[in-house]
């Protein structure tokens, strides 16, 4: 080998260069970096960006430059509210980058799904997706059907309770890679459920006796599942004519438990400050079993939105770990703190901290998944 010889980087065989795209896909700044570097390997960071596996989610902050004082509180400081902004937090570089989104002011998101967030504007809900540049924003039909199941006028809701009509709400498919989605909606009292599916006009109310508080709900293998605190798990055919079955008992305390899916198994995870507790569904006996072990997964478990990753897929990644999000009220009391992590295997609890030198938290963080599909060249 010539020791002298001088490698040039831009003529190396393609062969070898999707290898290295390949590898750099499990993180997206890495691939959106290598994209970066000029035109060639641009080209195939185009052509291979649709391929982007899931990755792991960041924090989408809510955030302010410097603590309010407390005056500020009582005064409601109307240029303090102006300089809150939103952040982005990336666990696997451990930074917090500025992340402008275009929502109303004081806008609580009621879900996410691959780079899509859910949130709501004068009895409506939209899909805003802030990775993407262009058709990043769909307007879904407006409420009114949900909102006169429960009001006796959208007026008295909009004018007499002033706050969110919708305590959260799933999306199931992505609308920047596909036509056919899903968008499922329960109310602020946890009591009903509707759904809206691409190209329908209005919302469909799932019109049932069977829910008294609805903890949870999922898409899990094609089908809806809701779990009511007081009744159990149900499922929902939202066929044109919804019909709701049971399908296991409660799992005991109410108000308590997260529904998402890990490996093929539908997990109940109980929200905790002291320690782990998670259920899966037997599918065969239609009950619940208490499990011990996520089989080298980690949840990722926050107030709208939870998911899992296979993390031998994602070096670095401890696996057998569950990352909780601080409930709102905790974060009021110490700002700082926006995660848990409960790190199964040794037994311990950790809590993720921003550094001084990063905004402070104002709400709930949200979890994201960065996604670079239906981006423009």
């Amino acid at each position: 080998m010539d020791e002298g010889r001088v490698v040039n980087w831009l003529d190396l065989p393609s062969q070898l260069m999707d290898l290295i795209s390949e590898k750099l896909m499990i993180h997206i700044t890495e691939f959106i970096r290598f994209g970066a570097v000029c035109h060639s390997w641009h080209s195939i960071y185009t052509q291979n960006r649709n391929r982007l596996p899931r990755q792991l989610p960041g924090l989408l902050l809510f955030t302010e430059p410097q603590p309010p004082t407390q005056q500020q509180y009582q005064d409601q400081d109307q240029d303090r509210r102006q300089r809150r902004s939103h952040a982005f937090y990336d666990f696997t570089e451990k930074r917090v980058y500025k992340f402008p989104l275009q929502l109303p002011p004081h806008t609580d998101c009621h879900g996410s799904n691959q780079g899509w967030l859910i949130y709501e504007k004068e009895s409506q809900l939209f899909l805003l997706n802030p990775f993407l540049s262009v058709d990043n924003e769909i307007h879904l039909p407006p409420l009114t059907t949900f909102i006169l199941n429960e009001y006796e006028s959208v007026e008295y809701y909009e004018f007499g309770n002033g706050q969110s009509f919708i305590h959260k709400a799933i999306l199931c498919g992505n609308p920047a890679s596909s036509s056919n989605y899903l968008v499922v909606a329960t109310d602020a009292y946890s009591s009903m459920l509707a759904f809206y599916k691409s190209g329908d006009k209005e919302w469909t109310s799932i019109i049932t006796d069977e829910f008294e508080y609805i903890e949870d709900f999922i898409y899990y293998k094609d089908q809806l599942y809701v779990l009511d605190g007081h009744r159990g798990l149900f499922a929902c055919d939202i066929s044109s004519d919804p019909k709701v079955s049971k399908v296991a008992p409660p799992i005991g305390q109410v108000y308590a438990y997260d529904l998402v899916e890990s490996s093929g198994e539908l997990l109940a995870v109980k929200k905790s400050n002291v320690g782990f507790e998670a259920y899966k569904l037997d599918q065969n006996l239609l009950d619940w079993v208490e499990i011990k072990s996520l089989s080298g997964g980690s949840l990722f478990i926050g107030a709208n939105f939870s998911l899992s990753r296979l993390c031998s897929n994602y070096p670095g990644w401890e696996p057998n770990s569950v990352y909780m999000t601080i409930p709102r009220s905790t974060i009021v009391a110490n700002r700082a703190e926006v995660v848990r992590v409960y790190k199964l295997e040794v037994g311990n609890i950790e809590s993720l901290y921003l550094t001084e030198s990063n905004p402070t938290v104002y709400s709930t963080a949200i979890w994201i998944e960065p996604t670079l599909r239906g981006c423009p060249n």
